[in-house]
């Protein structure tokens, strides 16, 4: 264990580009589907497109809409914004990326039940309003003691707003909680702010890694947090 976090009392994490893959957005980890599946779009093309439909499905209500669901959303929205929607080809984007987000939650399960053991555990995530839904289905549900879904909180990352929702109801402090999350600009920046200890969850075949703050820890995998914080 990393005797810097030997007073934690809480482990808040991110959800997208976090728990379901290391250190790759959602938007990292569709492009090289489409490309595997013939979408020859450059990344240029792609990322418009991306925003597109993220963009859409964060003004709709989806806050029984299951993990699948949200899912095939959002490739619709986005084959159809490009022209090439077709039932057939949301199916296999959906499956795709679904078999590989599954894949990491899984893994992860094991070590948020040791963490539990020690710490309490929540998750802030700038989502869709469906995230007690998703946490539910993909066995997260007993393991996280608070969350904060953007669209029901009315707060996005970095707003620190979102965090203290999360801290209040695990009863914590800042100063005695640490966030883990992939995204430089809302994780880490938010955690900053309210004086969080943080750690980035890197893109694994990043090479440069501009780090928020001097001192800060780096990882390329959530399994990494077992030498850090158990």
């Amino acid at each position: 264990m990393n005797k810097s976090f030997q007073d934690v009392k809480a482990v808040l994490l991110d959800f997208g580009g976090t728990l379901d893959a290391d250190g790759l957005t959602w938007r990292q980890q569709f492009f090289p589907i489409y490309r595997r599946l013939g979408y020859r779009w450059s990344k240029k093309e792609f990322d418009p497109l991306f925003y597109y439909a993220d963009d859409t499905l964060t003004e709709r209500s989806l806050k029984s809409v299951s993990y699948d669901k949200t899912i095939r959303l959002q490739v619709s929205l986005l084959l159809k914004k490009a022209g090439r929607f077709s039932p057939r080809s949301v199916e296999k984007v959906s499956r795709a990326y679904l078999r590989a987000s599954r894949a990491h939650l899984r893994r992860n399960i094991p070590l948020l039940k040791r963490l539990k053991k020690k710490y309490r555990l929540g998750i802030v995530s700038n989502f869709y309003g469906n995230l007690p839904v998703i946490l539910k289905s993909e066995g997260y549900g007993r393991l996280i003691g608070a969350m904060a879904d953007s669209n029901r909180v009315g707060s996005i990352k970095p707003n620190p707003d979102i965090f203290l929702h999360v801290l209040r109801k695990l009863k914590v402090s800042p100063e005695e909680s640490v966030f883990v999350g992939d995204s430089r600009k809302r994780d880490m920046r938010g955690a900053k702010e309210l004086g969080m200890r943080h750690i980035w969850v890197a893109n694994p075949k990043a090479r440069k890694l501009p780090v928020c703050c001097p001192g800060d820890i780096v990882i390329r995998s959530v399994l990494e947090l077992e030498d850090i914080l158990l």
